[in-house]
């Protein structure tokens, strides 16, 4: 069974720039918003929401799939679960992405910024992994059949805990340098999630 066909395309929204784009200066209570943003903000809520609702229900349903039908000749088993099980994590951050668009505010904390951008990356560095290693497993049982067999399911859960540990490393540095800005305007203070990171030391990690 073709795990493309099990699962469907990571919904990606980018979580990070939602948050950091949230203006503190968003108007007093006195002011209201221009019908063509509210009509905006209703229309990226819902269309979030139900990618939310699918993401959930498709990845639900392959879970009870391969942990029902596949789960003792799917030589694939291990990484499908755990492929399913990050895009799972990924869609848990859509509900408050849904929220901090309604309410023009962050209202989570400090922790909350730190948890949910980590999420987004460690759930997109494990899943960009166990593809590459899916892949690269298929690309060798064509290469040499039989070697396929001589791979346990303890090897492949090992592969993956490797996989989620160094996706952990990899969001590391963004769990540490994110704090939580806030700003008074106007009597009202608003609040966002805001890197401090320079671009310089981004160049830095990348090289």
């Amino acid at each position: 069974m073709e795990s493309d066909d099990l699962i469907g395309v990571r919904n990606q929204v980018n979580i990070s720039a939602v948050f950091t784009n949230i203006s503190p200066t968003i108007t007093g209570p006195e002011e209201h918003a221009p019908s063509y943003d509210i009509l905006i903000t209703s229309i990226l809520g819902t269309i979030l929401t139900i990618m939310c609702l699918v993401g959930v229900i498709g990845n639900a349903y392959t879970l009870i799939i391969m942990n029902t039908s596949v789960r003792v000749t799917g030589s694939m088993y291990v990484y499908i679960v755990n492929l399913a099980l990050a895009d799972l994590l990924y869609l848990s951050t859509i509900p408050f992405v849904v929220w901090t668009y309604f309410a023009k505010d962050w209202y989570f904390g400090d922790i909350g910024c730190r948890v949910l951008f980590s999420l987004d990356l460690v759930t997109m560095h494990a899943s960009i992994f166990i593809l590459t290693i899916m892949s690269t497993e298929r690309y060798l049982a064509v290469m040499n059949p039989l070697d396929t067999f001589g791979r346990s399911r303890r090897y492949r859960r090992a592969v993956t805990c490797l996989v989620w540990l160094f996706s952990f490393i990899l969001a590391l540095p963004t769990m540490i340098m994110i704090d939580l800005k806030r700003d008074v305007h106007n009597g009202v203070e608003k609040r966002m999630c805001h890197p401090t990171w320079q671009m310089t030391a981004v160049v830095v990690i990348i090289l």
